[in-house]
């Protein structure tokens, strides 16, 4: 059972940033606040107040959602354009063009979970993407399988997100102006066309159909959270709980709401038109937490070129991705995690010699990158070298102790060299550190079974 999970080279589409359409040698930042590390060419202050934005709203969060798995080992790189004119070369692609209602974007690594979006974004609240991206990693790390329609919905709902009351107080799904209009003004999917949505579905890539998805997934969410005097906030949870053990959409849909789709839609119809919509107030008990102790370093170019050739690897260009690495290398030959996305690309390129040769070059300019040790045992895998990977596998896991994915690469790298018994004790120690993750339970008694 080879673990899968999206690596450096076979992610989604990354946005990464940000300095591709200016001057090579415009300032680009760095600033740490807390939880978060923001990164671009956007104005200063812009970016402060960004950090300081998702700060209250994780904050906010984790007080009235205290169940929500919020905190992660993984880190949150937020990177932000500075115009949109500068993120359209960077936004997904759908049979070739460019997805131009694309404000921002989420995606998860194993080893790092991304925002992008740009900080002058046309006609939409720069905070209203930055929450609905976030909303996506509180998503993402507390299930592992969620509709699309949902995925999207609940972020639309928790963009909205305000504080008052000099940040004592916050309010969560306030309706969403543009979605209200845009579905009174036009007929709503049916709901068995919205739950069956996927990501290479017409309605989310393509502008033309995108707004009656978001806008619909949003009421939808909106309704069945708040609305009909909220008896259905239960059976959503219902719903989710059956969609996380693989029932069929529609099985899930009618065993959790007691109702079919015709049923819904027609409950649906007239909480549109209502005048006024209901949302969740919430009082805290301090204010939350305000812009401070946020750290702000320069970006040096051979990390910009660095940050660009990885969006181009993550993007398929592979070409371009390879050039702006050689730049980075070029311009400091000692800086490691260039050579290690190099590495990467040339995994992908299925050119192992190569790709270990850059893992090598970068373990000898950093013995300390637990990415390198990992990857350059993942090249080893390839080769065929179960116990030089496994080495480094470990060496990974000393320097990284809480990295999941690690310890699934391990485990399985035991079960191919034979090693059972150390397979099942890795896959143990993975459950520790990531007790959500079925992959351990899976393989424990994958092997289990084999030995009886």
């Amino acid at each position: 059972m080879k673990p899968r999970f999206p690596s450096r080279a076979l992610v989604l589409p990354l946005l990464l940033f940000f300095c591709l359409q200016v001057p090579a040698k415009e300032n680009c930042i760095r600033l740490q606040s807390k939880v978060f590390t923001l990164v671009g060419n956007a104005n200063e202050s812009e970016m402060r107040k960004v950090a300081a934005k998702l700060e209250q709203f994780r904050e906010a969060l984790s007080i009235i959602f205290p169940k929500l798995r919020i905190d992660t080992p993984t880190p949150t790189t937020v990177i932000i354009f500075k115009t949109d004119d500068a993120f359209r070369p960077f936004k997904p692609r759908y049979k070739g063009k460019i997805n131009e209602q694309v404000g921002g974007y989420f995606v998860a690594r194993p080893d790092v979970n991304y925002i992008a979006f740009a900080a002058e974004n046309r006609g939409t609240n720069p905070y209203e993407i930055i929450f609905h991206e976030y909303e996506h990693f509180v998503v993402h790390n507390s299930l592992f399988r969620i509709p699309l329609w949902l995925d999207e919905g609940l972020a639309e709902f928790y963009s909205s997100f305000e504080t008052s009351d000099k940040d004592q107080k916050a309010t969560l799904g306030a309706p969403i102006s543009r979605h209200v209009f845009y579905l009174r003004d036009n007929t709503i999917l049916p709901l068995k066309t919205l739950l069956t949505v996927d990501h290479k579905s017409p309605y989310y890539n393509e502008s033309s159909k995108a707004g009656v998805f978001y806008a619909e997934s949003w009421a939808l969410v909106h309704y069945l959270t708040l609305g009909d005097n909220q008896k259905r906030p239960s059976q959503l949870i219902k719903f989710i709980d059956l969609a996380q053990n693989d029932v069929p959409t529609e099985e899930s849909f009618r065993q959790a709401f007691q109702a079919d789709y015709k049923t819904i839609e027609e409950e649906l119809r007239p909480y549109l038109n209502r005048s006024m919509y209901p949302v969740v107030n919430a009082t805290f008990k301090k204010r939350l937490t305000a812009e401070h102790d946020i750290q702000s370093s320069p970006l040096l170019e051979t990390e910009v070129e660095y940050y660009l050739g990885d969006l181009l690897l993550n993007t398929s260009r592979l070409e371009e991705a390879e050039a702006r690495f050689q730049k980075s290398i070029s311009l400091d030959a000692k800086f490691a995690p260039s050579r290690v996305s190099l590495g990467v690309l040339r995994l992908r390129q299925r050119k192992l010699a190569e790709a270990k040769e850059m893992f090598e070059a970068a373990l000898g300019l950093d013995s300390q990158n637990y990415l390198a040790h990992y990857y350059y045992a993942e090249a080893l895998m390839a080769d065929k070298q179960s116990e030089d990977a496994i080495k480094h596998y470990k060496e990974s896991i000393l320097l990284k102790p809480n990295a999941g994915f690690a310890y699934m690469s391990l485990g399985y790298a035991y079960n191919q060299n034979g090693q059972e018994a150390e397979a099942m004790d890795v896959n143990g120690r993975g459950i520790s550190v990531d007790t959500r993750n079925t992959y351990f339970y899976r393989t424990i008694r994958y092997i289990f079974l084999r030995q009886t």
